[in-house]
């Protein structure tokens, strides 16, 4: 059976309520194998600590090895997370509450040897930390709160919280796919021309049935081509470059680099004021 006619068939599954497929199974698989060999490390010190530990114990068996402060790097300066300004989104006396009966694991080691570290992001909210980990850390394997124990979260809670609307994750667990959908996503694959779009398509298929994003990590590119492709749009220096939701500045750092710092002008514009701060501060280091 080729790899879209078992995906198809994974679909047509959640009709009737059954999400238990041959993806979700090689996920949890997977996951155990990569704990015997690998350090499972806990990536923020979160509102779920031991509690979360003690789940991944009980359901998969597999031990915590230790866990990594990040927001240290965002009150020291150093690491890639030193930019980041999560810290005006997060309550530091419940983030902070039963540190002393963690094993916290330091800077130094955490970056030694990503290909020998498991990441799960203790957190609800993951993409940006993830990419950020992959692109400029190394780090290949990646799990979450949503991809090994969504049962857990709150899915009210999830929607109040900044980012869940922007990035639909409050409405994506244990998603029906209808016979229109599974139509569309036929007529969609059938019309693409290239395999690497076809694998793209299965990859972000896959990911949505399992929440698994070591599916992402296996199709994305290097994040300077999301938006600055030269195959596509050749780029010189006379560029005048419209960053509509600047964030903190990463995508014009990348600008900047593939430019050389030749460009005509950069406009950015970013309507949240702590990451406007931000924005700023990182905008006003490549004058």
């Amino acid at each position: 059976m080729s790899e879209f006619k078992k995906v198809l068939q994974a679909l047509r599954k959640t009709q009737n309520g059954d999400f238990d497929n041959q993806f979700e199974q090689e996920k949890i698989k997977q996951f155990k194998n990569l704990c015997k060999t690998k350090k499972l490390i806990f990536f923020g010190l979160g509102y779920y600590g031991k509690k979360m530990e003690k789940y991944l114990k009980l359901k998969y068996g597999v031990d915590v090895y230790g866990y990594y402060d990040w927001i240290e790097e965002a009150k020291t300066g150093k690491g890639i997370f030193s930019t980041w300004n999560d810290l005006a989104y997060i309550d530091l006396d419940k983030y902070y509450k039963g540190k002393d009966k963690l094993n916290i694991i330091s800077y130094e080691e955490f970056y030694e040897n990503p290909d020998d570290i498991i990441i799960f992001i203790n957190m609800p909210i993951f993409l940006f930390s993830i990419d950020a980990l992959n692109t400029a850390g190394n780090f290949q394997y990646f799990y979450t709160i949503r991809c090994l124990a969504k049962e857990l979260i709150n899915v009210e809670q999830l929607k109040k919280l900044e980012f869940a609307s922007t990035f639909d994750l409050a409405e994506n667990f244990n998603h029906i796919y209808s016979q229109a959908e599974i139509a569309k996503i036929i007529t969609l694959y059938n019309i693409l021309d290239d395999q690497k779009s076809k694998k793209v398509l299965l990859g972000v298929l896959k990911f949505r049935l399992t929440e698994d994003y070591n599916y992402y990590t296996e199709i994305k590119d290097e994040l300077s081509l999301q938006y600055f492709d030269q195959r596509i749009i050749p780029i010189n220096d006379k560029e005048v470059f419209i960053d509509c939701g600047g964030f903190i500045g990463d995508t014009i750092e990348i600008f900047n680099k593939i430019t050389n710092g030749k460009f005509q002008h950069i406009y950015t514009y970013e309507p949240n004021k702590h990451d406007f701060k931000t924005l700023n501060e990182n905008g006003s280091r490549l004058e």
